[in-house]
């Protein structure tokens, strides 16, 4: 465990836009009917603004309304005109709900690999709507003891939470600590 403090004993991470991100080729055809078209690397780089967009605002966005919101953000940063990226928004997210968030980012893999290597008990966290597990396990990315394994390179995880299917969501420290005893219980019943 080179490099890793005493005090870290368990790693979360987060699903969308740590290990999976708005899948380019959904977000593509709307910015070129705008008369944009993005290289490869704005994408990444919308992705991040539009999180930066949305932290900023100083209110969290309306139940039902994240995505679209999120997608204002992304959109502007991608070039399209802020007179535009409402109703733009509106229409990209109504095409895309539910099916956007299937890109695994660059170095997703790599690093997941090199967090493995510690040797600690590692999970995902998210704000989901019941299917970030299968669609992780899809993806080839990660997969918990309790599912199906993946194939290579997809990394095993102790615990995949998602906040549909425990009814708790993040910021709530409740997650977390559902993700936290289910690694306990975990290392409880490997150490047996």
């Amino acid at each position: 465990m080179a490099g890793v403090s005493s005090g870290v004993s368990a790693i979360l991470l987060d699903a969308g836009g740590v290990l999976i991100f708005p899948q380019p080729d959904l977000l593509r055809p709307p910015l070129q009917a705008a008369g944009i078209s993005p290289e490869a690397a704005a994408f990444g780089r919308a992705h991040y603004q539009a999180m930066v967009t949305q932290d900023l605002a100083g209110t969290p966005p309306m139940a039902g309304t994240w995505w679209r919101e999120y997608l204002v953000g992304y959109l502007a940063a991608c070039g399209v005109a802020e007179d535009r990226c409402r109703d733009l928004a509106a229409e990209v997210a109504e095409a895309t709900a539910g099916q956007a968030w299937t890109h695994v980012g660059a170095g997703v893999m790599a690093g997941l690999h090199a967090l493995a290597a510690l040797g600690l008990p590692m999970g995902v966290v998210s704000n989901s709507d019941g299917s970030v597990q299968e669609e992780l396990h899809r993806l080839g990315v990660c997969y918990p003891p309790d599912g199906p394994d993946a194939p290579p390179p997809a990394v095993p995880v102790g615990v995949v939470v998602d906040s549909a299917v425990v009814g708790v969501a993040k910021p709530d420290p409740a997650i977390f600590g559902i993700a936290l005893e289910a690694l306990r219980a975990l290392c409880r019943a490997s150490s047996l």
